[in-house]
């Protein structure tokens, strides 16, 4: 199961790569509670309330809606896809500015893997302040140490939390369900 062998797959959608005025589906900011700032890079506690998406662009409601915070936010239609094999936690969204039939949860991810490989992923850091670590400014393709990954389906690094890794099996099952707003790509593609 921990092998190399084993395919990953980064959670992305086609319309990030568009023009902002261009996307298919819904893309919000998302508005929250100044005591949830300190959960919002730590998945474990969750927030405290509801966490506000209001839409600015995009012309669709889909099973996902991707937004300024990078948080997980799908559709019901994505949990029973994952219900009884995703570890996960819930927590609630408000959606402002459309209306739809489309009810949303945000999702804390509760997967893990640890031992992000810089040197395999060509990373590159630049001190941007002297205190401070350096900062990862780029990467060629996305590895971690997969004897650290604890088996889940989706699941994230610490170091990168909201950075959504999907195995090839739950993969399947959500291309084979058609959930919408979403894609997936091979995390040696994974490039910025």
């Amino acid at each position: 199961m921990k092998t190399d062998a084993q395919k990953f797959y980064y959670l992305t959608t086609d319309d990030l790569l568009k023009t902002y005025s261009r996307h298919k589906y819904y893309y919000g900011q998302v508005h929250l509670e100044e005591e949830d700032y300190a959960h919002l890079w730590d998945a474990g506690p969750g927030f405290k309330n509801a966490v506000n998406v209001e839409i600015d662009t995009g012309k669709a409601a889909g099973d996902f809606i991707w937004n300024s915070h990078s948080l997980l936010i799908v559709s019901q239609r994505v949990l029973d896809v994952w219900e009884g094999s995703v570890r996960i936690e819930t927590y609630d969204v408000t959606v402002s500015g459309i209306k739809t039939d489309y009810r949303y949860k945000g999702v804390i991810c509760m997967g893990r893997a640890g031992g992000f490989d810089p040197v395999r992923s060509k990373a590159r850091y630049l001190q941007l302040d002297k205190k401070g670590p350096p900062s990862l400014m780029g990467m060629e393709g996305f590895y971690f140490d997969h004897s650290t990954w604890d088996g889940s389906e989706l699941f994230i690094l610490p170091d990168f939390p909201r950075y959504y890794i999907a195995t090839a099996s739950l993969m399947s099952r959500m291309k084979k369900a058609r959930l919408t707003n979403i894609d997936f790509l091979p995390l040696e593609m994974l490039r910025f």
